[in-house]
């Protein structure tokens, strides 16, 4: 029989050393099995699930510091911090970003019992990092590269920290936000309700909208819904990519100030589109081909600016190369002492 975690394991052990595998997983593995039994054995069957809950989410925060670490000391020199000057902007900008996100329902409902006031928190807490964390990526790669320019390595690293990042991503969207959402319902109304779109997995929303006895108005939803998560899922490889092509751009740097502003006007031009779609083109009766491009739009459009941000990079000359000069010859390629 498979325990909860074993796959998580399995998966772990495939990326990560022996001594990763030993010091950082195998802990947050056992800590959730072992929660998770003994509310099974006690019949709790709310807090085995919160138990796993918790569980996952520590699981994802301890890969993606590990994911972090290894690529600061492996992919990058001595002398270059751009991934860790990254980390550090991105974790106090996801802090502050969840904070905000949390405080107006947090203010609004107020239970009389602590108990179920943390609960409320465990249940909000997936559906600010599924924002916070595409939006606090932005903030720290351009925060991180402020007048800097990254290095091929620094690239390679930054570019495995916005995949970890977007995995970390479709799995909080695609089964751990469903879950939260249903279970924040329960303990709004007091009683079991029937699960609605946003309350269904990746897996469910896929298996629904290929149901042919499906109405075809709710089927256009579940299809827009499950396009949807799916962008928002990668998100961080479109915004991501699209801040580090901006600050690689940028030669001079700027005020902390300026470089907020540039990036809040990123994250709101990207989600301001996503979320009217989601509002306006989800209720109406409407094709396969728009829902799709109505998801996807957004990701398309920054992925293309980011592409012609790199496009417009390569074409400039390397003035900040010591061994460019004015003729375009290598200085290595000359000769020190002149022949006889």
């Amino acid at each position: 029989m498979t325990r909860p975690g074993d796959r998580l394991r399995s998966l772990a052990r495939r990326v990560c050393n022996p001594q990763t595998l030993e010091r950082l997983i195998d802990p947050v593995i056992a800590d959730l099995q072992c929660e998770h039994s003994d509310a099974g054995r006690r019949g709790q069957a709310w807090r085995a699930r919160l138990a796993l809950v918790n569980g996952y989410l520590a699981f994802w925060k301890v890969a993606a510091i590990g994911v972090g670490r290894a690529s600061t000391g492996a992919l990058t020199t001595p002398h270059d911090g751009a991934v860790g000057r990254i980390v550090r902007f991105s974790g106090i900008a996801t802090t502050v970003i969840v904070g905000i996100m949390m405080w107006p329902p947090l203010h609004s409902m107020r239970y009389p019992a602590s108990g179920k006031t943390a609960l409320l928190v465990v249940y909000l807490l997936p559906q600010a990092l599924s924002l916070a964390l595409p939006m606090g990526l932005v903030f720290g790669v351009m925060c991180g590269l402020r007048g800097r320019v990254p290095t091929r390595r620094s690239r390679r690293a930054i570019t495995l920290l916005i995949l970890a990042s977007c995995l970390a991503a479709l799995v909080i969207d695609g089964w751990i936000v469903p879950v939260s959402n249903q279970a924040f319902r329960a303990l709004s109304f007091g009683a079991r309700l029937a699960r609605g779109v946003n309350e269904l997995t990746l897996d469910q929303l896929w298996q629904s909208a290929r149901d042919r006895f499906v109405i075809p108005t709710i089927k256009n939803r579940r299809v827009f819904e499950f396009n949807f998560r799916l962008a928002q899922a990668f998100a961080p490889l479109a915004l991501g990519l699209f801040a580090l092509g901006v600050a690689s751009a940028r030669r001079r740097a700027s005020s902390i100030i300026a470089i907020g502003l540039i990036a809040l006007a990123s994250c709101f031009c990207f989600y301001s589109p996503l979320y009217y779609a989601q509002l306006y083109w989800a209720r109406i009766d409407i094709a396969f081909g728009p829902a799709i491009f109505a998801a996807w739009g957004p990701n398309l459009v920054f992925l293309a600016s980011a592409a012609l941000f790199w496009k417009a990079r390569r074409r400039e000359p390397s003035a900040a190369d010591p061994s460019r000069h004015d003729d375009d010859r290598r200085s290595e390629d000359r000769q020190v002492v002149p022949q006889a």
